[in-house]
């Protein structure tokens, strides 16, 4: 039976919760998945800080480049605890877009490709793109 999501926030709470205490099979999280999130697109952002300096500079200039695509913070957060595995950067972002075009519509747009070096010297970083069922 699908859990009913109110929004992105909380798709990926329930995604995260479910992994973290297996409450529920995996066919229960691919059915809320592809009920009710057919179209959301997420962007998984992994950052470790370079420059803290550049890294304010580029936060203050993003978030501006995001909403004419749709795109919000679903999830921001840092020190992480691996609860298998191993983490590769320090904190991690999820930005949610109402679809994949949206999200890949932003990566490429002028506004954000005119920030990229800027993010490059404040951080490195990693982009995956995840498209909803």
């Amino acid at each position: 039976m699908p859990f009913p999501l109110r929004g992105p926030v909380d798709g990926v709470a329930i995604l995260v919760l479910l992994a973290a205490l297996g409450s529920c099979s995996r066919a229960d999280v691919e059915s809320t998945l592809n009920t009710e999130s057919q179209m959301t697109a997420f962007i998984i952002v992994e950052t470790t800080v370079l420059d803290p300096e550049k890294l304010s500079r580029y936060r203050a200039q993003v978030g501006s480049t995001l909403s004419p695509f749709g795109g919000s913070v679903a999830l921001a957060g840092g020190d992480p605890v691996p609860l298998e595995g191993s983490a590769r950067h320090q904190a991690a972002l999820v930005l949610s877009f109402p679809d994949p075009a949206s999200a890949e519509a932003w990566y490429a747009s002028e506004a954000y490709q005119a920030l990229i070096p800027l993010r490059d010297e404040a951080m490195r970083s990693e982009f995956v793109l995840y498209r909803g069922r």
